[in-house]
C-alpha cells in the first residue's frame, strides 16, 4: 500500500516538474500527458540503479554475516 502512494507521489512531483518547467506555452493538453515516457523511464532508470547501489552492498554484507552465523554454530555442535 504505502509503495502505491510513494509511487504516486513520485509521478505528482514529475508532473509538476514539468508543468513549472514549460513557461509562456499554452498548453491544449492535460499536464499528465505532456510528460513523456522517456522521461519517465530515464527516471525510473535512475531510480533503480540509485536503489541497486544501496542495496547490493547491503544484500552482501548480511550475506556474510549470515554466513559466519551458520558457520559458527555448525563448529559449536561439532
Amino acid at each position: 500500500m504505502y509503495g502505491k502512494i510513494i509511487f504516486v507521489l513520485l509521478l505528482s512531483a514529475i508532473v509538476s516538474i514539468s508543468a513549472s518547467s514549460t513557461t509562456g506555452v499554452a498548453m491544449h493538453t492535460s499536464t499528465s500527458s505532456s510528460v513523456t515516457k522517456s522521461y519517465i523511464s530515464s527516471q525510473i532508470n535512475a531510480l533503480v540503479e540509485k536503489i541497486l547501489i544501496i542495496l547490493c552492498p547491503m544484500a552482501g554484507v548480511i550475506g556474510m554475516i549470515l554466513l559466519i552465523y551458520y558457520s559458527i554454530r555448525r563448529l559449536i555442535k561439532a
